[in-house]
């Protein structure tokens, strides 16, 4: 641990914010680190959500938020599709919002299939097909926000 101590960072690197947690299920987690957020996605949970992500921003200095998002992922989610929809409200109501007032880009690497081979731990993840169209949306919804976008998948979308 002393060797630790005595690492500095390079000011060559930035740090960036990962939110995969946030976007992908509620998040359960928050409780437990200090924050009063519940599974369910009202309004204190969207508040508490916010301030993790505003304290993590800061402790980090990190200069910008990205997710990786599945082939499938739609913005604005289907109908019936209750993950998707829970998703779009965090993005909607905590990550972009967080994004905008801190002038900081939303990173999107769409098209990722995680642990396709579970054995091979991240070495098992793959891409698919995935419709731009959802960045798009994305883009005419949220005109304040700037975006980074990886489309994962070199073929284009049938």
């Amino acid at each position: 641990m002393p060797m630790l101590a005595s690492i500095r960072a390079s000011p060559r690197y930035c740090a960036s914010i990962r939110c995969f947690g946030i976007m992908h299920r509620p998040p359960k987690n928050l409780p437990e680190w200090g924050y009063a957020a519940s599974a369910e996605i009202n309004q204190k949970t969207i508040d508490e959500a916010k301030r993790f992500l505003r304290d993590w921003l800061d402790k980090q200095k990190a200069i910008y938020i990205a997710v990786s998002l599945p082939p499938d992922f739609r913005f604005p989610a289907r109908d019936g599709d209750a993950a998707g929809k829970a998703g779009q409200a965090m993005l909607e109501k905590v990550v972009l919002p967080v994004c905008a007032e801190r002038g900081l880009p939303f990173a999107m690497m769409i098209g990722s299939k995680m642990k396709v081979n579970p054995e091979l731990r991240d070495g098992g993840d793959m891409v698919g097909l995935s419709d731009v169209a959802s960045v798009v949306n994305l883009c005419h919804q949220f005109p304040k926000n700037k975006f980074l976008v990886t489309m994962l998948a070199r073929e284009k979308s049938a």
